[in-house]
């Protein structure tokens, strides 16, 4: 039975399930009556089912009982060659879902810093606009983010605009002006009259920054002592308080 194929075990037997020839273990089995269990299950004339071999695999069997002889055919195969390319095609089925299990993590994770890091400069930049610095560059690729930036570069604009019309008003009025945004009162503009009143060298920045007893290049004094930056009378006004 040199065309059985690999795996399979061809088999025939006689009237009473006697094995007279089989493909595999010819010697050892042939003239021996066949497996209990396997002639208990070739009932009708033909048919398949499964049962155990001599070796106690699982098998695969189809059967066919002849007209002529009233001999039984047998094709058997074990159950774990039929099965072999089931699993390899869930295994490469499960590479797979492996596979886009990953790209889709890689995927939103990749999203997910990118959202972060739109969501971070777009968070800066709107703390540059309410300190009244340059909003730092951004290019975000999502288009909501994107609308929210060119928002907040075109109120930086419009509020650079009112600066300097500010600015121009205040530098020809002949007087000493100070002004703040900051409740604290921690950063305070001046003109150029307030600058000279305070003898600050030209060229130098329009801001006052409070730290220690005074205002930039000001050290304040009352009766010889020094006055800390949070105490001077400019600052209490400029934090509401009346002097």
């Amino acid at each position: 039975l040199a065309a059985t194929p690999p795996g399979w075990i061809i088999a025939i037997g006689d009237r009473d399930g006697t094995i007279v020839t089989r493909s595999a273990r010819h010697d050892d089995v042939t003239g021996k009556p066949g497996i209990p269990e396997y002639l208990e299950k070739a009932v009708g004339r033909s048919g398949t089912f499964r049962s155990r071999s001599f070796d106690g695999t699982t098998i695969l069997a189809g059967y066919y009982w002849s007209d002529y002889s009233g001999w039984l055919y047998a094709a058997n195969v074990a159950e774990s060659v039929v099965e072999a390319p089931l699993w390899r095609s869930l295994a490469a089925l499960g590479m797979l879902g492996l596979l886009a299990l990953a790209l889709s993590a890689l995927f939103a994770y990749r999203f997910s810093a990118s959202f972060t890091a739109a969501t971070t400069a777009l968070a800066q930049g709107a703390l540059a606009l309410g300190e009244g610095r340059s909003i730092p560059a951004m290019s975000p690729r999502l288009t909501e983010f994107s609308i929210v930036r060119d928002a907040l570069f075109t109120a930086a604009l419009a509020i650079e605009k009112r600066t300097r019309e500010l600015e121009t008003v205040l530098s020809t009025v002949p007087a000493g002006v100070w002004f703040t945004y900051d409740p604290e009162a921690r950063r305070v503009v001046r003109n150029r009259f307030a600058a000279e009143l305070v003898r600050v060298p030209p060229g130098e920045s329009d801001a006052l920054e409070a730290s220690g007893t005074g205002f930039g290049h000001s050290i304040l004094l009352r009766d010889g002592t020094p006055v800390s930056a949070d105490r001077s009378p400019l600052r209490r006004a400029m934090k509401g308080e009346r002097l």
